[in-house]
């Protein structure tokens, strides 16, 4: 579940990265920069 969730975030990053190349450089998305909170379970 947390490899899924993971995935869509990347691909949600890659569409914000899109819409701002316009504004510069604004990295990366790194997997191990994700930050799990376990308010659920």
């Amino acid at each position: 579940m947390i490899e899924k969730a993971i995935k869509i975030a990347i691909g949600e990053w890659n569409n914000i990265r899109r819409s701002l190349e316009k504004c510069g450089d604004i990295g990366e998305l790194a997997p191990e920069d994700v930050i799990i909170d376990d308010l659920y379970s």
